[in-house]
């Protein structure tokens, strides 16, 4: 495999790695904290999205966008040669806004557990990527406008995951 195309490579198996585990993740994080007032909703299977600024979409919603490609030089099999850098996004919604700020600790608590030093390997096997969670920062908290028909506001945090994708290819 050629250092072509491995964003690609790499964000359909981080994200199938999220869809497969979120739910038992978020469950796993909901008894952690025993708090049955914050609902940590698992987003709809049509959340997912590789590109910024989806339209009429619902939070809760996940982004995995690339921001960085490195090659290493091809050091041959069981060497990284390359890295990633991907922006991992969720956004949260609730009408409460200590809901909406716990619902952001507890996504980056579950994603963490997910991906942190996972290895993560294609059908081929032609790839091998080693999933590391760098930083994680938080946005403001923001207050929505009801949408027309909607009497309630809501309030929205982002909370963004910078990943760094270790990337060894079979020669």
């Amino acid at each position: 495999m050629s250092s072509l195309g491995l964003e690609e490579i790499a964000s359909n198996l981080i994200l199938s790695t999220i869809k497969a585990n979120i739910a038992q993740a978020l469950a796993d994080v909901r008894t952690d904290y025993a708090d049955p007032t914050v609902t940590i909703p698992v987003p709809a299977t049509n959340s997912y999205f590789i590109y910024p600024y989806p339209m009429g979409y619902r939070p809760p919603f996940i982004q995995l966008i690339a921001s960085a490609y490195r090659k290493m030089g091809n050091r041959g099999a069981n060497h990284v040669n390359g890295q990633i850098d991907f922006d991992l996004s969720v956004i949260v919604e609730d009408t409460r806004g200590d809901n909406c700020m716990k619902q952001t600790y507890r996504y980056r608590a579950a994603l963490q557990k997910i991906l942190d030093q996972t290895n993560l390997t294609n059908v081929t096997p032609s790839v091998k990527l080693v999933v590391l969670v760098n930083t994680a920062d938080f946005s403001e908290l923001y207050l929505v406008k009801p949408v027309d028909g909607e009497s309630v506001k809501a309030f929205r945090r982002e909370v963004n995951l910078k990943l760094l994708v270790e990337v060894y290819e079979n020669f």
